[in-house]
């Protein structure tokens, strides 16, 4: 019995990078491949109970570490040089260990996110098809556009003022990116006495293939996935040769937390408060959460189900109205479908979801690409954007009111249309299927999209 074709996929480990691409991965599995993730053991459960074939490359056993607070510096040095020796070492063996499986197992195609580039050499040199993978709006350097982690959005005619604006923006960005890999792949390293970690670039290179610069630090430059449609990103992103934008990329197959919905009402408008998975990092998000309590309690006519995750506890709050639900963890899917408003750190999961179900937003960026994925929403009105460091319950309730406006209403109903009529990621799968059946006997590596003729319609 002839074995069916294997697709890898390597993401940086995180629900919501898992979650966006299990859309696109269920329907590759149901035309035919076995896909197989690949990840820390941590991970496992997690992807197996989706249906998902999983591969992980244990790391070398710890040494057991008893540190004692009136221990010197010395002893406290070699400790941390123990443990990055030990995870370079792991890192090194991993690396070689997924060279020799690609090797047996032959997969048709490799699809990595790019941010983590070194993990991009194993498929390159067995000559593996790669297509990078990208959970997030992140674009390439240009000065026409501003970099995703700024709250900026771009002109139809961008002039010189706009074009020296991005390149501050791009600077700071760049500048961020570039000094915490230098600190920790260089000045970390030689403090306790190791090599500096080699950079990727140069084997990136060294095998024929190119690097772009994006928001994050140097990329592999090959096809690029985004899981979105092209209609919730800036136009001039959406134009950028190289990317192919998949599809609604939510995945309603994922399992649901159960959920009791009996002191809620149908008769009230439902608003839903989540800050996502690493909201205790934010040191505002109890703020939020109490402005957004108080606003509801305030009126009859409101409902609402806030997810304080690891950010607080429910007793922190007293006694609340019967009409609003505190809880850790919420079904998010479920919990969208029912809500009228939903209120967010903007995180691009959250959004995406946010969006099929046409729900409008407000959004409350705290870091990384959450500015821009605000940028967006206020650009095509799907929603509006505060500060959460000043948020009170008067700025959620104008926030509210703005939200209902009919030129909001509308732009969300024409963006939930296309999440719909894109919920099976099929610009994802014609493209995958397209691409190999061209590249079947050629040489493989970064694929790349043929440059269309005028006229053409892109994905």
């Amino acid at each position: 019995m002839r074995r069916r074709p294997v697709i890898y996929v390597h993401l940086a480990p995180e629900a919501s990078s898992f979650n966006a691409s299990f859309a696109l991965c269920r329907r590759l599995a149901k035309i035919g491949y076995e896909m197989i993730y690949i990840g820390p053991p941590e991970w496992r459960d997690f992807v197996l109970k989706n249906a998902f074939g999983y591969s992980t490359f244990e790391p070398y056993p710890s040494i057991t570490e008893n540190p004692k607070n009136d221990e010197g510096f010395w002893v406290r040095w070699r400790r941390r040089r123990r443990r990055l020796k030990r995870e370079r070492d792991t890192c090194s063996h991993a690396l070689r260990a997924l060279e020799a499986e690609l090797r047996d197992a032959r997969p048709v195609l490799f699809l990595i996110n790019p941010l983590i580039m070194e993990w991009s050499l194993p498929p390159l040199r067995c000559n593996i098809p790669v297509i990078t993978l990208n959970t997030t709006l992140a674009s390439t350097f240009s000065l026409d556009l501003p970099p995703v982690f700024e709250n900026l959005a771009p002109s139809d005619a961008v002039g010189w003022r706009e074009r020296w604006r991005n390149a501050v923006a791009w600077g700071r960005c760049l500048g961020s990116a570039w000094g915490y890999a230098f600190f920790w792949n260089k000045i970390v390293p030689l403090a306790h006495g190791l090599a500096p970690h080699r950079s990727p670039i140069r084997s990136v290179r060294a095998l024929g293939h190119k690097v772009r610069l994006g928001e994050y630090g140097p990329c592999l430059d090959a096809l690029e996935f985004v899981l979105s449609p092209r209609e919730l990103d800036f136009p001039q992103s959406a134009d950028a040769r190289k990317r192919v934008y998949v599809g609604a990329c939510v995945d309603l197959a994922r399992e649901q937390l159960a959920f009791d919905w009996s002191d809620l009402s149908d008769d009230k408008a439902l608003i839903y408060c989540s800050l996502g998975t690493y909201s205790a990092a934010y040191p505002h998000a109890r703020r939020l959460f109490a402005a957004v309590l108080e606003a509801v309690e305030r009126r009859e006519n409101l409902q609402a189900v806030i997810q304080l995750g690891d950010a607080a506890q429910a007793v922190e709050f007293g006694r609340i109205s019967p009409r609003i639900r505190l809880v850790h963890e919420a079904p998010q899917l479920e919990v969208l479908r029912r809500s009228a408003f939903f209120i967010t750190h903007g995180g691009f999961s959250s959004v995406r979801e946010a969006m099929l179900f046409g729900v409008p937003v407000a959004v409350f960026p705290c870091w990384l690409d959450q500015a821009g994925n605000a940028a967006r929403i206020r650009l095509k009105n799907l929603g509006v954007d505060g500060d959460i460091a000043c948020v009170t319950s008067a700025t959620i309730a104008e926030m509210l009111e703005e939200l209902r406006s009919e030129r909001i209403q509308s732009a969300v109903r024409r963006m939930r249309d296309a999440f719909e009529n894109q919920i099976d990621c099929d610009n994802g799968i014609e493209c995958i299927q397209s691409l190999l059946e061209n590249h079947r006997g050629a040489e493989s590596g970064p694929l790349s999209l043929p440059r269309p003729r005028r006229g053409d319609k892109r994905h």
